[in-house]
């Protein structure tokens, strides 16, 4: 699987190279940090000079598989996928989490693990839910998340998460993150 990803990886640098733009600027890709192949697949990948980071989805709901996409809810505290994470720092590259308001405080006890590695959260967290009771959830778990300097918050996915969305509940989501995060983070 590593040298399709690797082939697409040189394909997407020849690319680069070719256009006066230089687009893609930067690759992120995957990678199951729990895989004992996880080493491997990662020296492969930053063979490509764009290769920056890793995305691995981790978003599991306890009890609505609509909103799950990993296949269980233990990554965030297995160690093997611990051990995996610690091999972004030796490779230099960050990694965008993907994960749902009730999983934020055990991703800011992993983001503490390892402060040399920056952590995008993807999508605002993914505020499916807006009841009351997720929506406190989601903010103390994005503060918690701020608390630590090596943790960035992408503003994305807003419209993903609300098919029916208005400028009111845009805002609901982008300005707390703003407040909690800032402009530079």
């Amino acid at each position: 699987m590593c040298r399709i990803f690797c082939t697409h990886y040189s394909w997407l640098d020849g690319i680069a190279d070719s256009n006066s733009r230089g687009l893609p600027k930067a690759i992120v890709g995957h990678c199951d940090l729990s895989s004992p192949q996880a080493e491997d697949i990662l020296s492969r990948h930053v063979q490509s000079k764009r290769f920056r980071g890793i995305r691995h989805i981790l978003n599991c709901h306890a009890t609505k598989a609509i909103y799950s996409e990993a296949p269980h809810d233990d990554f965030l505290t297995n160690p093997k996928w611990l051990e995996g994470v610690a091999l972004l720092q030796k490779f230099g590259l960050s990694f965008e989490i993907h994960i749902l308001p009730a999983q934020m405080q055990r991703a800011a006890e992993v983001t503490r693990m390892f402060p040399g590695v920056m952590f995008m959260v993807n999508h605002c967290g993914l505020p499916y839910e807006r009841d009351t009771q997720t929506m406190k959830i989601w903010r103390e778990g994005l503060t918690e998340l701020a608390r630590q300097a090596n943790v960035y918050c992408k503003v994305s996915g807003v419209f993903a998460t609300d098919r029916n969305w208005t400028q009111d509940s845009v805002a609901e989501v982008v300005q707390p993150v703003l407040d909690i995060f800032g402009m530079d983070r």
